[in-house]
């Protein structure tokens, strides 16, 4: 909380509640990561339904506005 304006004068409220609601989901989403793998789930298991889920819900918001790959945009993707 303090990372995004330790006084808070003239901060963007928005902005600022998006960070910190998105710092608090990943928080707890290495919770539950952690809580499946001490209760014998495999790590593949996991990354598998976690990379369905996001795609299953973010797919929706990518076709509203989906633009193509630059040739650079696209080389650098390949090359990371």
């Amino acid at each position: 909380l303090f990372v995004i304006k330790p006084d808070f004068s003239n901060a963007d409220w928005f902005p600022s509640l998006a960070g910190f609601v998105g710092g608090a989901c990943a928080g707890f989403a290495y919770t539950m990561v952690r809580l499946l793998g001490t209760r014998g789930e495999k790590g593949s298991f996991i990354v598998l339904f976690f990379s369905g889920f996001s795609t299953v819900v973010l797919l929706p918001l990518m076709l509203m506005d989906f633009k193509m790959f630059t040739p650079f945009q696209f080389f650098a993707l390949i090359m990371a």
